[in-house]
This record gives structure tokens, sequence and C-alpha cells, in this order.
């Protein structure tokens, strides 16, 4: 898209080719966002070859300029939890292009990854971005329910529905009213739970422990696991067909293994989030206190030693031990 252009003396006399700059226009549609620059050394002794995959370079960067170029003319409007997505892998940024998608639509949304990669920060932050955000956001962890106790915190239950039960309890469901609906490790209920959920996400009504008439709850349900739901599928472990309730639509967050390039930085927000977080709990306790006790930085070899480390728990982890490389000596 652009076309070399040497540089002329003021007065129109011919230069000296050794000391000819070329430049070439890096172009969007018709727009020049940005010009190319050949060093005078090699302006005038390019082979044909060479020249044309600067051509092509030039091409290709001009969309990516331009994009730049808007982007800082625009005013930022982070959604809240945006700031939280630190990466800027490609997969971290398709995760946040599908997020953005998902928050604009009212299917399910089923996110999948292992554990420690921020299933539930994505949740928040499709919720937050949403035309339910100003509704609340439940979250559950469903494997720490137990089995007995499951219809009474998911469905409610009645006043003397049970021994103990002194008052009337909403349930789960009813909370998330107008709002979003988190199950964290919904891999993990059990069967006969699996038809409860199911039947409720069906009818759009469910009735409480103990209760005389059917309740109706409208909100967005999310889920999420760290094994893949269709391969318990497979192993007749999960519901067919509540799976295919649960997966309106999917995403898929990467390990830290596949986004390597997002340490670096992950490692710094997490020091700046600790350096914060100890900066008010010194001026809450510790004011009488002239200065206090300085937080140290992570240097470029720990940031490297953190890069080559495996990390099985992934950001979870690296919070863990950015934390611990910052605390103690």
């Amino acid at each position: 898209s652009g076309q070399l252009v040497s540089a002329q003396s003021p007065t129109g006399a011919p230069q000296d080719p050794s000391r000819i700059r070329s430049y070439i226009p890096l172009q969007a549609g018709e727009v020049k966002v940005a010009v190319l620059v050949l060093e005078p050394a090699h302006a005038g002794n390019l082979p044909a070859g060479d020249l044309g995959f600067v051509y092509a370079l030039a091409r290709t960067a001009a969309p990516y300029f331009w994009l730049a170029r808007a982007a800082e003319s625009e005013p930022r409007n982070d959604p809240a939890g945006a700031k939280d997505l630190v990466g800027i892998s490609p997969p971290m940024e398709r995760v946040r292009e599908l997020a953005r998608l998902a928050a604009q639509v009212d299917l399910p949304l089923l996110l999948e990854g292992e554990t420690g990669t921020g299933k539930e920060l994505l949740a928040r932050y499709v919720h937050a971005q949403s035309p339910r955000r100003e509704k609340p956001c439940i979250a559950v962890n469903c494997a720490a329910i137990p089995e007995g106790l499951f219809e009474s915190e998911f469905f409610g239950h009645a006043k003397g529905a049970f021994t103990n039960a002194f008052a009337p309890h909403q349930g789960l469901m009813m909370e998330a009213d107008g709002g979003v609906l988190f199950l964290d490790e919904v891999g993990e209920l059990s069967l006969p739970n699996q038809a409860r959920v199911l039947r409720a996400i069906e009818t759009g009504t469910f009735r409480p422990v103990g209760g005389k008439a059917d309740c109706r709850a409208n909100f967005r349900l999310i889920s999420a696991s760290n094994r893949s739901l269709l391969d318990l599928v497979r192993q007749d472990q999960f519901r067919a067909d509540l799976y295919f309730r649960l997966c309106g639509m999917e995403i898929r967050l990467p390990p830290l293994r596949e986004r390597l390039e997002d340490i670096p930085e992950l490692v710094r927000h997490f020091a700046r989030e600790y350096a914060q977080e100890y900066a008010q709990e010194y001026t809450q306790e510790c004011a009488q206190k002239p200065t206090a006790p300085a937080v140290r930085t992570i240097s470029a070899k720990e940031i490297e030693f953190l890069c080559m480390r495996p990390l099985p728990g992934n950001v979870r982890e690296l919070r863990n031990l950015v934390r611990r490389m910052l605390t103690l000596p």
C-alpha cells in the first residue's frame, strides 16, 4: 500500500546516494498513519526480493498502527474487573473478545480451564459488562455444598420444613433474581442434584423445601469447571441434557504455560496489588510509626525464574509466589 519515496535536498540538487533516506508511507485505506524509514546504508542497496518484503511489512503493519492511534485518541472506559484480566498474549486477547461478546447476549455461559486460571474473575468480568450489572452476581462452589443441604441452599426452604428451620430461607436462585448465578465446579454436582438443577433451568421455576407453591427467578447462569464436562458426559458422570443447557456459549481459559509472555506483566500487577494492600494495612494499624518498612520489588532475574518454573496452579499459584517473594527476605 506504500510507495517508496526518496528525500531530496531543499534546493532540488542531487544528493550523495550514501546520505539518502527513503520513506514508505503506511496507509490504512486512504489514510496515512505512519512512515517506515529506510536508513541511508540500506535505502539504495535493497535487492528486489528484500524490497518486496519491506512493502509487505508496510501493508501488514499499517492497520495495527491505525488501531493503536484510534485507541489512544478515544477515552478509556474499562468496565469493573477489566483491569484484573491481565495479559497481552493472543490467547488472552481472544478470551477478552469472547467475554465482550458473551456479555451482550443472555445465553448460559460455560467457562472451562485448569484450576487457578481465573474462571470466577472472568465470570464477574462478563457480569460487569452485561445489562444485568446493576443486579447481584451470586457465586457458589458446588463442591462445597453437602449433599443433604443442596436443595435448601439452592431452592430455599419454608419455616418449619425440617428440624431447626426456625425461619424461611430464600435460597441462591432467588438471591440471584435479575442478576447472575455462578456455579463454580459444576462438574462436582451429583447426578440427582444435576437433575434438580436441570428441571429448574428448563421450567424457570422451583419449589422451596417444605413450600406449597412454586417460585420463579430470572437470572443468567454462568458455570465453570476445571474438567471437561463433555469428557464427563462420555464417562456417564454428567448428564448430557444438562451439559447442553449450560453450554449456550463456551470460553476456555488458557493455562499459564500457553501464555508465558503474560507472566512478567502478571508479576508486576500482583506486586503493585500487594504494595497497595500493604500500604493500606500500614495506614490503618501502624500509623503511629514515622515510616512504613519498604516493600521490595521483584527483579528481572526473579521474573525470568518464574517464567521458567512449572506452575500447575496457574495464576493463583503465581500470585502466592509473588506475595511470598515480597514478604520473605
